[in-house]
């Protein structure tokens, strides 16, 4: 949940705030009743902004409704809120893809308030399960431009589960994201376990907000931030980063069936823009 602050006390360490709701219209508006004691620990939260509930994210600016009014840079965005489960908000055609066997669809819900694709596991309960999107990635950001991913995730199973991937699998063509569930560690990969966090996280709790950026042309330029908190991050392997392919995949990896994802996923963003 995510509330604008509407006074701290900073004495107590708690602050108050209108929550911002999805209406039944489609898009999101601030509550006219105010939460009280909210808490933080980290970031102070300030007057007029956005927060999530524990404000270790701000949020600085929203629309209400996002779908009509272009962000700077936007080259791709899928809220996953399945009302229109075969085209993102930006025009590209989205194909389910199940792989075992074409008897596990994705579904849409919503977790934790936000609404969102339901992947596999998550869904069905069961190990079998297998399912993802596809679209053309053309108009994704290639070679070494410059670009940004941002999601909502919650896992669910699996041990590495990988969110977005896009560019052919081969050495430095491949852009993908990932998370290996026995050492909670975020996973940036352009072939190979090539760059991961120091850190390690659950997603399995709630939903978190994951972003990567490109600014560079190797691994070593690889930004990740996890709840709006950048991460230090280990390479393993120096790799140039040359993304080249038109298939990108949501919900599992640049080889069909690889890193299949279990979880929620919400609000896909990728700019060409740092």
């Amino acid at each position: 949940k995510f509330y604008k602050c509407a006074s701290v006390d900073t004495s107590t360490k708690t602050w108050s705030g209108y929550e911002l709701v999805y209406n039944e219209a489609g898009y999101y508006e601030l509550s006219d009743v105010i939460t009280e004691n909210l808490t933080y620990s980290g970031m102070t939260p300030v007057e007029g902004s956005i927060y999530n509930e524990d404000a270790t994210l701000r949020i600085d600016r929203y629309s209400k409704n996002p779908d009509l009014i272009p962000e700077e840079g936007l080259v791709f965005y899928a809220s996953l809120n399945g009302d229109t489960p075969t085209v993102a908000e930006t025009g590209q055609v989205l194909t389910e893809v199940n792989y075992d066997a074409n008897q596990w669809q994705l579904k849409y819900g919503s977790e934790d308030g936000i609404p969102c694709a339901i992947f596999a596991d998550a869904y069905y309960g069961t190990d079998s399960a297998w399912s993802g999107l596809t679209f053309d990635a053309s108009t994704l950001p290639q070679g070494a431009e410059p670009r940004t991913i941002s999601m909502w995730v919650k896992t669910y199973n699996n041990n590495i589960t990988s969110f977005f991937a896009y560019g052919n699998y081969s050495s430095g063509n491949t852009f993908q994201l990932q998370y290996h569930t026995n050492y909670k560690t975020i996973n940036f990969s352009c072939h190979g376990d090539d760059v991961h966090s120091v850190n390690s996280f659950d997603f399995s709790d709630r939903l978190h907000h994951l972003a990567v950026v490109l600014n560079g042309n190797t691994n070593h330029d690889i930004t990740m931030y996890f709840d709006g908190v950048r991460q230090d991050m280990t390479v393993v392997t120096d790799r140039n980063i040359n993304t080249s392919g038109n298939i990108c995949k949501i919900g599992c990896g640049a080889t069909n069936g690889y890193g299949r994802f279990d979880g929620w996923l919400s609000s896909i963003r990728v700019y060409d823009r740092v």
